[in-house]
């Protein structure tokens, strides 16, 4: 029997850049999240049975990600933010850039963009700001971690 594969994850070498903004100071828990806005494919059904398979061509990805208050980034997404809301034509639409240099992943997008600022919160606990950016046109690619 051949042993199983074993694989060795650094959650630093994962790296991701909006625009030239670079955060480096995650939270504690999830560090980055990709998630498609709906399935690729959806089904319409006849009253008899019969199935049709439809393709959907309308996806863009919501990306969350959760940073330390320290992270300059904070500033920077903010004013990326306001730029957005204040200017025309797009004016905080920048590219997207994740890799994650421990494997295969590898996700890209031409159009990115901060939904809204985050909830703006006071604790005795030090607090966090999750950011929350949607990607445009996204290549998002999944793959696995290099093999010891």
């Amino acid at each position: 029997m051949e042993p199983l594969p074993i694989g060795d994850y650094d959650p630093s070498r994962v790296v991701q850049i909006i625009g030239d903004v670079e955060p480096k100071a995650y939270g504690p828990d999830s560090r980055i999240s990709i998630t498609p806005s709906g399935p690729r494919f959806s089904i319409q059904q006849g009253q008899d049975g019969h199935i049709v398979r439809v393709k959907n061509r309308a996806i863009y990805y919501i990306l969350t990600f959760t940073l330390m208050r320290t992270d300059p980034a904070n500033d920077k997404l903010a004013a990326l933010h306001q730029a957005d809301v204040d200017g025309v034509d797009g004016a905080g639409v920048v590219k997207y850039q994740m890799t994650d240099n421990n494997g295969t992943e590898k996700v890209s997008a031409p159009h990115a963009w901060v939904v809204q600022i985050p909830d703006v919160t006071h604790s005795a606990a030090g607090d966090m700001r999750t950011w929350t950016v949607h990607l445009g046109s996204a290549d998002v690619q999944v793959g696995s971690l290099k093999q010891l």
